[in-house]
């Protein structure tokens, strides 16, 4: 939790230390079963994010290859890195509802490619796992960069 804290600290780093006491702190602390009613909460997996409402002007969630645009997408994939020629596939594969693999497709060409690159893993490219939640994403990525 005080990892968490530290991190939404920054994150938030326009807000004054008063500010953040004040509006984040609880929400942080409440998140980690600290706060309110103590309840540990169950990150949603990726098919409950990809079923779930759109996000709303403002928010901050939701699965990127579910709810961006084509044209963000795009951008988003350009800035990771990600060729023309691999943005279209992974397109395609948006189009035809396929989020998931259209995410793990994108962990292959960076986190994994990467990882390859620096001798890391001597997987091939198409053998990492199919992301089934956003924390398994983050958890290989982690064990892929250790």
């Amino acid at each position: 939790m005080e990892e968490g804290i530290v991190y939404w600290r920054r994150a938030f780093f326009k807000s004054t230390d008063d500010e953040f006491q004040k509006k984040y702190i609880y929400n942080i602390r409440h998140n980690y079963g600290m706060e309110g009613k103590r309840a540990d909460y169950t990150p949603y997996s990726c098919a409950r994010i990809i079923t779930s409402s759109q996000p709303g002007t403002g928010d901050h969630h939701g699965c990127p290859f579910r709810h961006f645009s084509p044209d963000n997408l795009r951008r988003e994939l350009l800035a990771n890195g990600v060729n023309e020629e691999e943005i279209q596939e992974m397109l395609q594969l948006v189009t035809g509802g396929h989020y998931q693999v259209a995410c793990t497709k994108l962990f292959e060409l960076t986190q994994l490619a990467r990882a390859r690159q620096q001798g890391k893993t001597t997987m091939s490219a198409g053998s990492a796992e199919t992301i089934t939640h956003p924390n398994h994403y983050f958890e290989q990525a982690f064990n892929l960069a250790s």
